[in-house]
């Protein structure tokens, strides 16, 4: 069992509640989905729960926390660095006993996962693995130490379709406790029993926490109808107030004129009488007001406005492969390898955990960062590639634009950064905030030509919305490495799937 009560978590460096007032139970199979925006302390919470050291940096807690579970399954949102250099065989086995592994639930969990078993025992550094292969190798790991309960930090990331079909199954049908966070709607619809939604109100500065045993569908539209019938009574309440105030304050012109025009000793102390009763109706007016209904107070979406870039003619030739190759070290991934990219389109890139799409687009942003005739930009899987986690946002954008701090500092605001969040050190950014500050400096470099992988991979729906509206109407060249098949069919005209003989045109 899980217990928290009035559990909150405070960002040291600034005070900033990030959790705010959790209280609630998680029992044995139950499934805990933690939703909510980018920075809202989804993932600082599951550190803070299995005794991340790395918490203690900059999160101090306060309110009471009990946990009876023996053995904690942790997946983080990304891989710790300190284990890039181990081979996937010491990484999966150096701390079990031999004697003590269930090798047919291993081979089984390969098998679910689509993984050759010798590639279980491989050379092969973590660091070097696609995402989705992380991700499996990982969830091997946990599972065979046996937990009693699981906190998973964005597991369906990067994980290819039949990956995701095994997890969604695995997650419904488990007897552990599972806590995880997620943006995938359709995950969270098919597996969730409760919702732990995390909120953070932008003009008000403050969080907000919700904690309720219901599946997501029911959660969110009980939520939206609550908030739509508070919104229908506050307007009602406030429209009656403005009938009512505007009719007592002709009411006292009136008596307050008639004061001061009468002569009548009587007929003044009448119309005193009837001012102070007035006074009397206007205080209690105050009063009532004070407990009128507030209006909804929600998350707000992230406001990002692409703007028009000078595009590359449609006509010219950006990329063309013919006959090559994708390879790491001296094995072979993909051959032939034949691709053609002109300027103005918008292609997409599918394909099965580590086929080489990242290693694809990597090799696209080589051949195109040589070309002086383009502004290119990429989007890196990995986010320190392009980030000096060091740096605080501002002074990273200041490093990408022309902008002044004042400009710079509003366009984070329009993304839900708090003026807090701008200042602290990237380090301390949700993998979903340093998301939104690379897609802002692509944004503000006014790129022509965007190479992007797994863009939407950190984002919550409502930014996931934002940014496929906003890359439907870029005017420039784009490929792109996805999973969102959503994202892909609305974003690009041409779709590639990428296997061991080559690219083919699936849309």
């Amino acid at each position: 069992m899980l217990q928290f009560q009035n559990l909150t978590l405070i960002h040291q460096k600034d005070q900033f509640r990030l959790v705010d007032g959790l209280t609630g139970v998680v029992h044995a199979g139950d499934k805990v989905a933690i939703i909510g925006e980018e920075g809202t302390g989804k993932s600082s919470l599951l550190k803070w729960l299995c005794r991340c050291p790395e918490v203690n940096d900059y999160l101090e807690a306060q309110g009471s926390y009990q946990c009876t579970f023996q053995q904690i399954g942790y997946l983080p949102q990304f891989l710790p660095s300190k284990d890039e250099p181990l081979s996937v065989y010491d990484f999966l086995f150096h701390d079990l006993d031999a004697n003590e592994i269930d090798y047919s639930y291993l081979a089984k969990l390969a098998s679910d996962f689509q993984l050759d078993q010798d590639f279980l025992y491989s050379s092969q550094k973590m660091g070097t693995l696609s995402g989705g292969q992380k991700i499996k190798i990982q969830l091997m790991k946990i599972l065979l130490l046996h937990p009693d309960i699981l906190l998973l930090d964005e597991p369906s990331n990067d994980l290819d379709y039949e990956s995701i079909q095994w997890l969604e199954h695995f997650i419904r049908t488990s007897d552990l406790a599972i806590l995880y966070i997620s943006h995938d709607v359709v995950l969270l619809k098919n597996t969730a029993t409760s919702i732990l939604h995390l909120e953070k109100i932008t003009h008000q500065q403050r969080a907000v926490v919700h904690f309720v045993k219901e599946d997501y569908q029911t959660y969110i539209e009980q939520r939206k109808s609550a908030a739509d019938k508070q919104l229908q009574i506050a307007l009602k309440q406030r429209s009656e107030d403005k009938k009512r105030n505007a009719q007592l304050q002709q009411v006292k012109q009136k008596v307050q004129h008639q004061l001061r025009t009468t002569k009548l000793d009587t007929k003044g102390r009448l119309l005193a009488k009837k001012m102070a009763n007035l006074k009397s109706r206007e205080k209690r007016f105050e009063k009532e007001r004070a407990q009128f209904a507030e209006m909804p107070q929600q998350e707000e979406a992230i406001g990002l406005k692409w703007q028009t870039v000078q595009a590359v003619p449609s006509s010219k030739t950006l990329i063309h492969l013919e006959n090559d190759q994708l390879k790491i070290a001296d094995k072979i991934l993909v051959e032939p390898l034949d691709f053609i990219f002109f300027g103005q389109e918008k292609v997409g890139i599918v394909g099965n955990n580590g086929i080489g799409k990242s290693l694809f687009l990597h090799k696209i942003a080589e051949m195109l960062q040589k070309r002086t005739d383009i502004q290119m930009k990429y989007m890196p899987q990995n986010y320190f590639e392009e980030l000096d986690t060091t740096q605080t946002p501002v002074a990273y954008l200041l490093s990408q634009t022309k902008q002044d701090q004042a400009t710079v500092m509003t366009y984070l605001g329009s993304l839900q950064f708090f003026v807090q969040e701008m200042q602290r050190p990237i380090a301390y950014l949700s993998g979903g905030q340093r998301a939104k500050l690379v897609i802002l400096g692509l944004l503000l470099s006014q790129a022509n030509v965007l190479l992007l992988d797994e863009p939407t991979r950190n984002l919550s729906p409502t930014s996931n919305q934002v940014l496929t509206q906003q890359l439907q109407q870029y005017n420039g060249a784009l490929l792109t490495v996805s999973h969102d098949r959503y994202f892909l069919e609305q974003v690009c005209e041409k779709i590639y799937q990428l296997d061991k003989t080559g690219l083919q045109r699936i849309f």
